[in-house]
């Protein structure tokens, strides 16, 4: 049983961080894919311009941590916070329904990571015990 859900938590986390992955490519690139149109999002300002940019080089790094099983739970709930507040705060939600189904999906793919963690395959596991 140890093997099913570690492998079932391995997809996740590996699915989870693949899809971060690829928002943050897209949003760095300012372009995105619609039926085979490419759209530019226009920013209002410089700085929105550097906060969405930086926003989504942490979402790349929550990703890389995520793949690989570091603080798997908090990694999780960080890299959906950051990806909600970023579609929050560009108005991606009420824009576009393309944003809507990344939201629900890494809703979705978080919530086992919640409950078990990061699985037998983790590259740290029970990452918070030993620390104090």
């Amino acid at each position: 049983m140890k093997t099913i859900d570690g492998a079932g938590c391995l997809l996740a986390r590996v699915y989870l961080g693949a899809s971060y992955i690829g928002i943050a490519a897209l949003e760095i690139t300012d372009t995105e894919t619609v039926a085979g149109q490419h759209f530019i999002h226009l920013q209002p300002s410089v700085a929105a311009d550097l906060f969405n940019n930086v926003g989504m080089i942490l979402l790349a790094v929550i990703a890389s941590w995520l793949i690989l099983g570091i603080r798997t739970r908090v990694t999780a709930l960080l890299g959906l916070a950051l990806m909600l507040a970023t579609a929050w705060s560009n108005q991606y939600l009420q824009a576009s329904s393309t944003w809507a189904v990344y939201a629900a999906s890494a809703a979705l793919m978080t919530v086992p990571l919640l409950l078990c963690g990061g699985g037998h395959y983790a590259l740290v596991r029970r990452g918070w015990q030993g620390l104090v």
